[in-house]
């Protein structure tokens, strides 16, 4: 997965030379204290950027990960309250199993 920046929806778009998350496809990206924090369902991973493109990961090898998250954000503008986790959302079910996030 990457990413182009541009200064206006117009473009010029300017591609990132390398890519953002390696083995990603399905992603969940949410605001945290420490920038930008993405869940990718198919490297069963948390990672986070400070500047919302140089992913690190966080926590690897995670057990029963939603497939094609989605979260639940009640505002998306900058007010957003850092205090807790994001604690809901949907997702796939899969082998009649319903995951909850």
């Amino acid at each position: 997965m990457s990413v182009a920046i541009a200064d206006s929806p117009e473009g010029p778009y300017v591609k990132q030379p390398k890519p953002l998350l390696d083995k990603s496809h399905e992603v969940l990206v949410w605001k945290t204290k420490e920038g930008i924090s993405s869940l990718a369902s198919i490297n069963h991973s948390i990672s986070t950027a400070s500047d919302g493109l140089n992913f690190k990961p966080h926590y690897q090898n995670l057990k029963k990960v939603p497939k094609a998250p989605g979260l639940f954000r009640p505002s998306l503008s900058d007010t957003n309250s850092f205090d807790e986790l994001p604690n809901w959302g949907i997702a796939m079910i899969q082998k009649k199993e319903l995951l909850i996030c």
